[in-house]
């Protein structure tokens, strides 16, 4: 899920596969590690894979797909194997941290779903860093700049196709969105209204550059380390990221209700380390309230895949998609 800020509590979902401790150590032995008394722990942040903390030496964290049988949206199929490949694609192109991957299954022997060890990297959530919140934007935007200068050969999500332009890349996500909805029987007249002005708007989408972009770069996906004074910033489950427009990863910037052009801090951060820098315009302006847009329509929709009517989940979803359809909708009309 795309998420606001989230529970600290584990979060229960429809997509989660929860093996037992016995299953957990046999994964662990066929990864090569030693399992004997190995004790897991299931942390709470994750809303579509289940993900352990087990005590190895070194600990490692265990994640495991949704079973094949379990429904998932159009944009999260294969999503653990796209996960791997952002990581990749991290390493290669920028000098953000992210986790070493130690051992994959793709076939989900032993739990039936896909799974992996990875390192797990030390720190906490960049909301429970004690550095000033101004700092602590300010070295976000930083590194998102790193990955905004990684360009892309054609735009959306590399598990469902590639588009020549964000346009028809935008446009079809929401199509998608609005079929997966209708797969659990529910219609989003928000979600017509988007895909309305996306298509009124295409030629204001199809200037959007094509650069990596994350889309999900809350607190809960930063760790932060200090050792001996210094702060390290590290970034785990990129899984939801895309080739597109650089303007969605302002949404979790500063403030998550203010519009572009009040991150000051972070578009001067950003900017100044970016060859393709962030303008404050119309068409940014545009493009922005359609980023906000795309979060309010997943998450209407996933809440139907993952939660039960009127659980945390559920209501978490319900609340970000009213901020985020409000906002956009006051944009798109004002042109």
């Amino acid at each position: 899920m795309i998420a606001l800020e989230r529970s600290e509590q584990n979060m229960k979902s429809k997509t989660k596969t929860l093996p037992t401790d016995a299953v957990l150590r046999d994964m662990l032995k066929q990864a090569g590690l030693d399992s004997a008394g190995v004790q897991f722990r299931l942390l709470g942040d994750g809303m579509f894979n289940a993900v352990f903390a087990a005590e190895t030496n070194p600990p490692v964290v265990m994640k495991i797909a949704p079973r094949p049988q379990v429904p998932v949206m159009t944009y999260e199929r294969d999503m653990l194997a796209t996960e791997l490949y952002w990581y990749d694609q991290i390493r290669q192109h920028t000098e953000i941290t992210v986790p070493n991957i130690l051992y994959s299954d793709p076939a989900g022997n032993l739990c039936g779903a896909p799974w992996v060890v990875m390192e797990r990297l030390p720190g906490v959530h960049r909301d429970k860093c004690p550095l000033p919140s101004a700092e602590k934007h300010r070295r976000t935007a930083e590194m998102l700049a790193q990955i905004h200068n990684v360009s892309g050969t054609g735009y959306g999500y590399v598990q469902n196709g590639l588009y020549e332009n964000w346009a028809d890349a935008y446009i079809s996500m929401i199509e998608n969105l609005l079929a997966d909805a209708r797969r659990m029987g529910k219609t989003s007249r928000r979600g017509q209204r988007l895909l309305a002005y996306a298509r009124q708007y295409r030629a204001v989408l199809a200037t959007a550059p094509c650069v990596m972009v994350n889309f999900d770069l809350w607190s809960s996906n930063i760790l932060c380390h200090t050792v001996g004074g210094q702060t390290r910033f590290a970034w785990i489950d990129p899984e939801r990221s895309l080739w597109g427009d650089p303007v969605l990863d302002f949404l979790p910037l500063e403030s998550f209700t203010a519009p572009l052009d009040k991150k000051i801090l972070s578009l001067a951060a950003h900017n100044a380390l970016c060859r393709v820098p962030v303008q404050v315009n119309r068409e940014t302006r545009l493009r922005y309230a359609f980023a906000q847009g795309l979060l309010a329509l997943i998450q209407e929709v996933e809440k139907y895949y993952r939660y039960t009517p009127l659980s945390q989940g559920w209501m978490v979803d319900i609340g970000g998609a009213s901020v985020a359809y409000k906002a956009a909708f006051a944009a798109l009309r004002r042109g």
